[in-house]
């Protein structure tokens, strides 16, 4: 049986994406959010990829 992640380590993972967001946002040249609401997939793209590249190098370093 596998190992369930803790509630704690659930909370700092959220929190650490909630910072690396915070900093991709600040970062980037372009207000994504606001282009994103006006229907540009290609930001939307890329910020999936973003976030899907951070969660899933989070998601190795806690298996480790």
């Amino acid at each position: 049986m596998r190992n369930r992640p803790r509630k704690s380590s659930t909370r700092v993972t959220l929190v650490l994406l909630g910072a690396f967001l915070a900093v991709y946002l600040a970062v980037t040249p372009y207000n994504e959010l606001t282009l994103i609401r006006e229907g540009n997939a290609a930001a939307a793209i890329s910020l999936g990829g973003a976030i899907t590249g951070y969660v899933l190098l989070n998601a190795a370093a806690m298996t480790s």
